[in-house]
């Protein structure tokens, strides 16, 4: 959906799609280091020392033996940088996708939309006043999220081979058979998500 976004701001048209693909693919790339990174440090570490992290303050524990006094700095440090990464694209994506429905230039000024990022922010108190385990919320948050890929994926299908969106560029069956193979894996990773979160609840 962002990235949907990112291509219109863009303002890139059909003879950019070689830019657009190369752009897509070292973002893939790169997303896909650092998600392995982090992976492998957790499996090669926490996992075989036996070391479980239940709150906040086990990660600080966690990285004591590698950062000692500065632990505490590092992992607020990490957690800030986390927030401010994701907080932004966060609290526009919402009122994006609503001047996308309605069509209208995505001006964040409006008062209407001034008010939606209001409430999405005051989203983010819900744990700190009504309590929780935050590292809970955040592997419940993970093991949901497959929930959405499957319809995403299946509504990418029919936008992607309806003649009157696409016109001439309606996709071919490779393409088609790819997405129908991602369907699929998206449909075994929501019931992976959701059996590991049920053994996890």
């Amino acid at each position: 959906v962002s990235r949907s976004i990112l291509v219109q701001e863009q303002g890139w048209q059909t003879r950019d799609i070689p830019t657009e693909n190369r752009d897509a693919a070292y973002s893939m790339l790169l997303t896909f280091i650092i998600s392995f990174a982090i992976m492998v440090c957790a499996a090669g570490t926490l996992y075989l020392q036996g070391i479980n992290i239940d709150n906040p303050i086990d990660m600080m524990t966690a990285l004591e033996p590698l950062a000692g006094e500065f632990a505490m700095t590092v992992f607020a440090l990490g957690i800030l940088a986390a927030g401010l990464s994701s907080i932004f694209p966060n609290l526009l994506l919402f009122p994006w996708l609503l001047s996308d429905y309605n069509n209208t230039r995505r001006d964040m000024k409006r008062p209407v939309y001034k008010v939606v990022v209001l409430l999405v922010a005051l989203t983010t108190l819900i744990v700190p006043i009504f309590g929780g385990r935050p590292i809970w919320i955040l592997i419940a948050s993970q093991a949901l999220s497959p929930l959405i890929m499957p319809l995403l994926t299946l509504f990418l299908i029919i936008l992607l081979n309806r003649k009157e969106v696409m016109k001439d560029y309606t996709v071919g069956w490779p393409m088609n058979v790819a997405l129908g193979a991602t369907l699929l894996f998206n449909c075994y990773m929501l019931f992976v998500a959701f059996t590991g979160f049920m053994n996890f609840v």
